[in-house]
C-alpha cells in the first residue's frame, strides 16, 4: 500500500507536480550548475522526482 498525505492523496504526485517547477526555478536563479541541472531533468524524465529534489537541494545546501 502507497502512503498518503494529510489529505489521503499519493504524496508522489506532489514529487510529480511540484519538482519540475523547483528546479526551473532553481535553475532560472543561477543556483544550479549546468551538471546539476541536467542531472535533475534526467531524473525527471524517468520519473525519479524525488531523486531530482533530493540532488537540486543538495546542490544548494552545498554551495
Amino acid at each position: 500500500m502507497e502512503p498518503t498525505g494529510t489529505d489521503g492523496a499519493d504524496p508522489t504526485d506532489w514529487y510529480d507536480r511540484e519538482v519540475p517547477g523547483i528546479v526551473a526555478g532553481l535553475e532560472a536563479s543561477g543556483r544550479l550548475g549546468t551538471q546539476t541541472s541536467d542531472a535533475a531533468w534526467e531524473l525527471l524524465a524517468r520519473g525519479r522526482a524525488r531523486a531530482a529534489l533530493e540532488l537540486v537541494l543538495g546542490a544548494v545546501d552545498a554551495a
